[in-house]
């Protein structure tokens, strides 16, 4: 990582997603074998993480402009071990007639909203050709346990540590019925139980969600599911009541928290992100085109804002609140092992933090951030419920 510094170009190319998916193929050209991938993308996947946290610290990007940085370094990554994990199965197993699997990422990942620190929240989602029994290859395997190979396949290939280090924990309590459930599930049992089954929390995660790896046919079925699962009519009075319920639930777990938990504090980025979800999934029964993008939370107060669902005092004031949350929580995240404790933080952390903030002071950081944080909850309380 060292060595990068020793170019003076090094952080002064801010790369697009497609330089990067460019740069990671190059990097794996120069490995072989399952492992040489492997470690090809944990090299190239740390110096572009350092880079985009260095550019962080020295002002160069906001924390927005970080997010969609560690983001599409993630995807560039997701997308080659995919290809790599195909391969590598189609070597076990053979193909299925007309089979596809795609990877679909939601939370940070599908928001684009990454940290330093972020997992992978995902679900696979495979479709075959009807009466396929089993692939052709010299260790054959029905459709599911097919899929379910290829799937955990990949997820080794993204949480291993091998000589190079780790890359990302990957976390898959979103997909249908939870850790219970098969690790990659059929097109139809995905649109089924999105559509029938799915608990509101889990139809609020979809309004971020998108398909980050697979081929494009698969893609379109998917995103069509996908759709067709928010058009799904609920009451409105039922979708608020469920998610003022869900913040409930999570404030309790989180009832230590101070005000430096971003996050989950009363007022912190959970109460922007679920008055996002919630009032996108009451929008989107009537137009669920256009409330199932791979935009970020503010970018969902905004389409908000434009189809009336959100006054522009509300999407300016909570698109504000975003943007210090999302900068201080960068910061936090790319510089502190565990919760952040204000009296144990050294003063060039402090001075850091008020720079992000806009502040002069580190008592008028605290005070700009508390009022935000109170401002957030009594918008919450008010758009969609009180928390109890």
């Amino acid at each position: 990582m060292f060595e990068g510094l020793t170019d003076p170009a090094f952080l002064k190319r801010t790369l697009g997603a497609d330089e990067l998916r460019k740069g990671l193929e190059q990097a794996c050209q120069l490995e072989e074998g399952f492992e040489g991938q492997l470690n090809a993308c944990r090299h190239w996947a740390h110096d572009e993480q350092f880079r985009t946290g260095l550019e962080l610290l020295q002002g160069a990007l906001t924390g927005a402009q970080a997010g969609t940085s560690f983001t599409a370094i993630a995807d560039a990554v997701i997308e080659r071990l995919f290809e790599v994990c195909k391969v590598e199965t189609e070597a076990a197993h053979g193909v299925l007639p007309d089979g596809a699997w795609v990877v679909l990422g939601l939370g940070k990942l599908g928001a684009r909203e990454m940290t330093a620190t972020s997992d992978l929240d995902l679900i696979f989602v495979y479709d075959f050709v009807e009466g396929a029994l089993q692939s052709d290859g010299p260790r054959p395997l029905a459709p599911g346990p097919y899929f379910a190979r290829a799937s955990q396949k990949l997820i080794t290939a993204l949480t291993a540590l091998t000589s190079e280090g780790g890359l990302y924990e990957v976390d898959m309590r979103l997909r249908p019925s939870g850790n219970k459930g098969p690790v990659a599930v059929s097109l139809q049992t995905f649109t089924s139980y999105q559509t029938d089954e799915a608990w509101t929390w889990e139809r609020m995660a979809l309004t971020r969600a998108r398909v980050v790896a697979g081929p494009a046919g698969l893609r379109q079925k998917v995103e069509a599911a996908m759709q067709t699962a928010l058009a799904h009519p609920r009451p409105r009075e039922t979708i608020l009541s469920d998610v003022a319920g869900m913040r409930a639930r999570l404030q309790r777990e989180h009832a230590k928290s101070g005000p430096w938990d971003l996050k989950q504090h009363p007022g912190g980025m959970v109460d922007i992100e679920f008055i996002a979800q919630g009032l996108s999934l009451c929008a989107a029964q009537s137009a669920p085109q256009h409330f199932r993008v791979d935009g970020n939370t503010r970018k969902a107060l905004q389409l908000l804002r434009d189809r009336g669902e959100l006054s522009d005092d509300d999407a300016n004031a909570l698109s504000q609140g975003a943007e210090l949350l999302d900068n201080l929580t960068h910061i936090v995240r790319l510089t502190v092992d565990g919760p952040f404790q204000p009296k144990e933080a050294p003063p060039g952390l402090k001075s850091l933090l008020c720079r992000v903030a806009g502040t002069q002071s580190w008592e008028e950081t605290e005070t700009v951030l508390g009022a935000t944080m109170q401002d957030i909850r009594a918008r919450f309380e008010r758009l969609i419920g009180p928390v109890s």
